[in-house]
């Protein structure tokens, strides 16, 4: 199953995630080698950005989230787990 995860970025987010983003992308990368991870990036307002799963046990985003250095850093005013139901892709399963 797919899911996104949305976080919600506190206002100053670009500012602060330096001393935290190399710990952060070697977050994602350990969860890319499970299997786990897709794909991820900022939208352009940078207000929420987007983290795509594909997990068996949405659980699984919840522990990465807890986690995160992003996260235990307070660079997120929040997050949501959504599931997505993919009706047509190009990614290989």
């Amino acid at each position: 199953m797919y899911y996104l995860l949305l976080y919600h970025l506190k206002e100053g987010y670009l500012e602060s995630r330096e001393p935290y983003r190399k710990a952060h992308f070697q977050h994602v990368l350990a969860a890319k080698e499970r299997g786990e991870f897709i794909l991820g990036g900022a939208f352009d307002d940078v207000v929420d950005a987007g983290l795509l799963f594909k997990v068996d046990d949405p659980t699984k985003i919840e522990n990465f989230v807890k986690t995160d250095p992003y996260f235990l850093a307070g660079l997120t005013k929040g997050y949501t787990i959504r599931k997505w139901n993919i009706a047509i892709s190009v990614l290989e399963d």
